[in-house]
């Protein structure tokens, strides 16, 4: 019975510790979806080094790549908010957002965007 209490305890604080630790966290980003309005995020402009935000690109279609965290351009952002904001789970990752800010494709993995078919995709929503 003292063997079965020990158990029942262990089980309870680790339960509890779980439950602490994943509170720590925050919240887990759920992942982009097609069709929905994609997430908030800021970048670095590389050029100029400004912060920019979604909303900096309200109207325009937007095309959000993540890439290699080795490579030194992409060590701008440190934490990775805008990656975990999108729910990236591997590079390179590509999303590409219309012009109302609706998510209209998602890449995971290497994509060829110089072929037709992708060029008269982007070509569609910048109409």
């Amino acid at each position: 019975m003292k063997g079965k209490r020990i158990i029942l305890v262990v089980l309870l604080v680790a339960g509890v510790a779980a439950i602490v630790l994943s509170l720590r966290e925050g919240r887990t980003p759920r992942p982009s979806v097609v069709g929905l309005y994609a997430p908030s995020f800021h970048a670095t402009d590389f050029r100029t080094g400004k912060v920019l935000s979604s909303s900096d690109f309200k109207g325009k279609v937007v095309f959000v790549n993540f890439w290699a965290s080795w490579c030194g351009p992409c060590r701008e952002d440190p934490d990775g908010s805008a990656a975990k904001n999108f729910g990236v789970t591997g590079v390179p990752e590509t999303y590409v957002i219309d012009k109302d800010g609706i998510l209209k494709k998602k890449v995971i993995g290497p994509d060829n965007w110089s072929s037709l078919q992708d060029r008269d995709f982007i070509s569609s929503l910048l109409r």
